[in-house]
């Protein structure tokens, strides 16, 4: 039987190993979670609480370097801010146009992930999509067509994402912090910001909104 063949293991070892620690695969330590996987007749929560528990889970090569899905993006800027959707088109427009729209994988094998996320017509819209929920600014853009006649999700040209933006909330998120920009970081990016992103514009707004876009357009705000 194939579960029999100790290959088995490290096959399934290394995907979960990709998924949730890093793309790049520690041989090595993947090799001894595989051991320990077959030696437990495949228990996948014994696999998974030993990945979870173990110090070098946390170490700084394995944090920060897993791009966010859409879904991962969209769901933590609303737990980080308080920003919620009034508009039920506003999250099916953002998971079409980033592609992964929930319950509609592509294939039985799911999304790809990883790099996938990011391309030409994604990386601009994800750079400012807390600019989109949390400031309501106009999408300027229109859902490219699937090119399917049967596509079930279709979502018309919106012209905002249709949020609403607490301020009691934010408050209440962010009071201890939202006036100062290291601590902001700290809570917003799971890896050290490289740079200050000077180069980018947030005219009009409070300085507490300008720091948050400024973090959130940043690289290391793609990644978790």
């Amino acid at each position: 039987m194939h579960l029999e063949n100790k290959k088995t293991a490290r096959f399934i070892t290394a995907k979960i190993y990709r998924y949730f620690v890093n793309d790049k695969p520690d041989h090595k330590r993947i090799e001894k979670l595989a051991k320990g996987f077959y030696e437990t007749n495949y228990n996948i929560e014994t696999l998974l609480q030993e990945i979870f528990t173990s110090d070098w889970f946390f170490e700084s090569q394995n944090i920060g370097v897993k791009i966010k899905s859409p879904i991962d993006l969209v769901i933590g800027i609303g737990r980080s801010t308080g920003v919620s959707f009034v508009n039920p088109e506003g999250p099916l427009f953002i998971q079409k146009h980033l592609g992964q729209m929930l319950l509609n994988p592509p294939n039985v094998a799911g999304w790809p992930g990883s790099r996938s996320w990011i391309d030409s017509s994604t990386l601009l819209f994800r750079t400012r999509l807390m600019e989109f929920m949390v400031m309501s600014s106009d999408l300027g853009l229109q859902m490219k067509n699937s090119g399917d006649v049967n596509d079930q999700f279709k979502v018309g040209r919106l012209k905002k994402l249709g949020t609403k933006f607490d301020v009691e909330t934010v408050n209440r998120y962010l009071a201890e912090i939202k006036n100062n920009p290291e601590q902001l970081k700290k809570y917003l990016l799971q890896a050290e910001k490289t740079d200050e992103g000077n180069n980018i514009e947030a005219n009009n707004v409070s300085p507490f909104i300008g720091q948050l876009l400024k973090i959130c357009r940043t690289p290391e705000y793609q990644m978790c």
